[in-house]
């Protein structure tokens, strides 16, 4: 069986998952405390796009390896 070789589409893509994790779980702490909201409203829908943005990329990430067989 070949060795798999590291992909620099691969490390983006895990740099962008986790950059979009931080921003998610920012804005879940943020919603519990409604810390810089104006309403309990604005702070949901602050951590809904944050957590839609991070399964996105985990998505593309999973694509990803799963198209090229990648190894990180």
């Amino acid at each position: 069986m070949p060795r798999l070789q590291q992909c620099t589409d691969l490390t983006v893509l895990i740099g962008r998952m986790h950059a979009d994790l931080q921003v998610y779980c920012e804005a879940v702490e943020k919603l519990s405390r409604r810390d810089g909201v104006t309403t309990l409203d604005d702070a949901y829908a602050r951590s809904e796009h944050a957590r839609l943005s991070f399964e996105a990329s985990r998505e593309r990430l999973r694509t990803h390896i799963a198209q090229h067989q990648c190894v990180h």
